[in-house]
C-alpha cells in the first residue's frame, strides 16, 4: 500500500476490494515517493536520476532521491546518521534496499550474523516512519571474473549465483520484493555478449549497466515496459536491447520474484 493521506487510503481500500484494481494501475496518477538506499552500485553514474527520466518519459510522476555511500554494507549502513534523516525526510512509497558487493554472496549462516542484525534495525526505522511503505531488495551483479580471493564465487556464474541465492533468503524472510537486477544483467550478457555493462575495473557498472538497472526498477515498479522512452544517457540501439530484456525478465517471473 502506498504512504498516503488518509482519504487516499480509503479509496485505495475501496478500490482494491471493489474493483480488483491493480496495484500498478492505482499508482500511476499520484506522484510516487522513491528513496533508494545503497553504495556505488546505485549511485555510479546516478543511476536514480536515469531511472527518473525514464520514469518520466513514461509519464510517471515520481520523486526520487538516494542515499548512498560507497563500499557500504548494511552493517555501514546503520552507523550514517544521514541515512536515518533521509528515512524521516518524506512519505516514502518505495524504499530500495542495497548492501554490498559481496555480502549477500556467503553462507547463510554468515549473513544471520553479518547481515540479517543490521538489517534489522534499517528495517524497523523504515517501519516506524513510513509503515506503509514498499520495500524492494536490489539484487545486484557477479563481477565480470568473479572474485579470486574466494574460490566459491571465483567466477562470474558463482558469484551471481551466490548472490541470487542471498537476496532469495533475505526475501524468504523478510517477504520483500526482488528487483532482479543481477538476473537480467546475465540476460544481456549471455544473449549479447559484445556488449560490455562493466566499467574498466569489472565489477562496476557503466553506463549501460545502470541504465540496464534503472530499466529493471522501472519494469518492477510499474509491471510496465520502458521501452520506446527515449533517452540520451546510451545508444538507441543499446536502449532497446536493455529495455526489452528488463521488462521481458520482470514479466516472466513476476510471480516468483514475490
Amino acid at each position: 500500500m502506498l504512504n498516503m493521506n488518509f482519504y487516499k487510503r480509503i479509496l485505495f481500500i475501496s478500490l482494491f476490494f471493489l474493483s480488483s484494481v491493480s496495484f500498478t494501475q492505482l499508482i500511476t496518477n499520484d506522484s510516487i515517493n522513491i528513496l533508494f538506499i545503497g553504495n556505488s552500485y546505485t549511485h555510479m553514474n546516478n543511476m536514480p536520476a536515469i531511472f527518473d527520466k525514464i520514469a518520466n518519459a513514461k509519464g510517471k510522476l515520481v520523486h526520487v532521491e538516494k542515499n548512498t555511500q560507497s563500499g557500504a554494507s548494511f552493517q555501514v549502513h546503520t552507523t550514517r546518521l544521514d541515512l536515518y534523516e533521509s528515512i524521516k525526510s518524506r512519505n516514502w512509497d518505495f524504499i530500495v534496499l542495497q548492501g554490498y558487493s559481496r555480502e549477500l554472496s556467503h553462507t547463510i549462516t554468515h549473513i544471520d550474523s553479518a547481515t540479517i542484525p543490521f538489517l534489522n534495525q534499517i528495517i524497523d526505522t523504515i517501519n516506524l516512519y513510513n509503515p506503509c511503505v514498499n520495500l524492494l531488495l536490489y539484487n545486484t551483479w557477479g563481477y565480470k571474473y568473479g572474485f579470486a580471493d574466494r574460490e566459491e564465487i571465483n567466477s562470474y556464474d558463482k558469484m551471481q549465483d551466490s548472490i541470487i541465492k542471498g537476496y532469495r533468503y533475505l526475501n524468504t524472510i523478510y517477504n520483500i520484493p526482488i528487483v532482479p537486477v543481477g538476473m537480467v544483467w546475465r540476460n544481456v550478457i549471455k544473449a549479447n555478449p559484445k556488449l560490455n555493462l562493466y566499467k574498466e575495473d569489472n565489477e562496476h557498472p557503466n553506463k549501460i549497466g545502470s541504465y540496464l538497472s534503472a530499466c529493471t526498477f522501472f519494469s518492477a515498479i510499474f509491471k510496465e515496459s520502458p521501452e520506446g522512452a527515449v533517452t540520451s544517457t546510451i545508444s538507441a540501439e543499446h536502449a532497446k536491447i536493455v529495455q526489452a530484456a528488463a521488462f521481458k525478465y520482470v514479466l516472466t517471473n513476476y510471480s516468483d520474484l514475490n
